[in-house]
């Protein structure tokens, strides 16, 4: 049977207490630190008072017969509640009944979130990509308004992703923060935390569709134009206009994106040769990896080498 109690502790005997008898028992009387008076009860060798702690504590004994403690409430009534729903576990565990993800339902899922990037980089994921995905699940979940696992709703997904993109989210990017929450949840499944993903059934939209962002090649003159221009521009992002048009000629050549380009730099690359065309990336040769990006025009590579 379950037992509702209240732990006590010690004190010393507060400066300036009187000792008084009430019903047989020894007392001091002293005021807090609110100068409130109050009264405590006395130990036995009357040098210490002894003090209930505020919460309710709850002892019974599990589906395997040991006695645990767990804490309660400060409300004796919720306390027995809480009580009296230990010992109805204990009992269907005793007859096999039991919960196996109780556990980890009781975790809030910030919690879990925090599991889940340590998982991505154990597997070997980069920060940068472990971090994004992240910050899109914890947006998922904090704008839903998501605490615990039972919380997790398709239905307030959709409807978030749905909104987000009445605000110009676009298709590819709604798509990116379905994929997170996605790869959360089947990540808590696959690791035994969940036994199911509230959102598995959700597809992703036909980015192809979103005609938001129209996006075309330049073409030769067009191309022209940009980095003549750009010579001539001021410093910007920490380049000056001559180093942004050679940015621009190399990612145009070689088809790098900007945040690749943004890694490469002077001090990690190194080229075969001032006129060859390509070079080498010696921050994937140090991963075991080597990798060229060939580059249209010989002259790429000399000027790019002279700086």
């Amino acid at each position: 049977m379950a037992r509702v109690f209240k732990q006590t502790y010690t004190k010393p005997l507060p400066d300036g207490s009187e000792v008084i008898t009430l019903r047989g028992k020894l007392y001091a009387r002293y005021k807090n630190r609110q100068e409130n008076t109050v009264r405590a009860l006395l130990s036995r060798d009357g040098k210490r008072i002894i003090i209930e702690a505020k919460r309710w504590s709850i002892t019974y004994r599990d589906a395997d017969g040991i006695v645990r403690k767990e804490k309660g409430f400060t409300d004796k009534k919720a306390a027995e509640q809480k009580a009296a729903e230990l010992e109805r576990k204990a009992e269907l565990g005793r007859i096999g009944i039991v919960d196996k993800y109780e556990e980890h339902t009781k975790r809030p899922l910030r919690e879990h979130l925090d599991d889940f990037k340590t998982a991505l980089l154990y597997r070997g994921n980069t920060e940068e990509y472990a971090t994004l995905t992240y910050n899109r699940a914890k947006q998922v979940i904090n704008s839903c308004g998501f605490v615990f696992i039972s919380d997790i709703s398709s239905h307030k997904v959709s409807c978030y992703l749905r909104d987000r993109r009445g605000d110009d989210l676009s298709m590819e990017s709604s798509n990116h923060y379905l994929r997170a929450i996605k790869n959360f949840l089947n990540w808590m499944v696959k690791d035994r935390r969940t036994g199911e993903n509230p959102v598995s059934h959700l597809s992703l939209l036909n980015s192809k569709l979103d005609k938001k962002r129209l996006r075309r090649a330049l073409d030769v003159v067009d191309f022209i134009h940009l980095l003549t221009v750009t010579m001539g521009q001021p410093k910007r992002y920490g380049l000056n206009g001559p180093q942004r048009a050679m940015v621009y000629r190399l990612a145009a050549e070689t088809g790098l994106r900007a945040n690749e380009i943004r890694k490469l730099m002077s001090f990690v690359h190194r080229f075969q040769k001032p006129n060859s065309e390509c070079f080498r990336n010696l921050r994937e040769e140090s991963q075991g990896r080597v990798v060229t990006a060939p580059c249209r025009h010989p002259g790429t590579t000399g000027t790019l080498h002279s700086r």
